[in-house]
């Protein structure tokens, strides 16, 4: 009978060692869950932010076009302007003494107005590779988002 008991207690303590393992175990899988819950809700939202930006972003380049169109019909009309002023010279040439100083100005303007154009296509370049920069960025979290539920999935299997 003592053998037998002292089996039982045994077996009792391996059961309860075995018991105390597996929940230990099962704190540590919880607390795990619970640290990539966590951090899913942190990339949840940077990519909130991100699309926010993104967002800013394509609302700024519309912007950006609209003002790159308007400069462009600007500088069609100011050509067009530039072609009226160069017939009317062939055409006063008898004049040109004194419309010599008013063409000059008028190119001045031009050259000017030119140089404006090219620093607001250089801005605009300069937002179009921001913008592929924030495009990259955005795929890069939602490509570890991506992985994270993935993790998520095969660790909740």
């Amino acid at each position: 009978y003592k053998t037998e008991l002292n089996s039982l207690k045994l077996l009792n303590e391996q059961i309860q060692k075995s018991l105390d393992e597996i929940q230990h175990q099962l704190t540590l899988k919880e607390n795990e869950l619970q640290s990539a819950q966590e951090e899913i809700e942190i990339l949840e939202d940077k990519i909130d932010t991100l699309q926010n930006k993104s967002l800013s972003q394509n609302e700024s380049l519309i912007l950006l076009r609209s003002t790159v169109n308007a400069l462009d019909k600007e500088k069609d009309s100011l050509q067009e302007s530039i072609d009226v002023k160069t017939e009317k010279i062939a055409y006063l040439e008898d004049n040109l003494a004194n419309k010599e100083k008013t063409i000059k100005k008028k190119k001045k303007t031009v050259t000017q107005l030119e140089l404006s154009l090219d620093q607001l296509k250089d801005a605009l370049n300069g937002k179009d590779r921001e913008l592929a920069s924030l495009h990259r960025q955005f795929d890069g979290v939602h490509s570890e988002l991506g992985e994270t539920v993935r993790v998520k999935e095969m660790a909740l299997k």
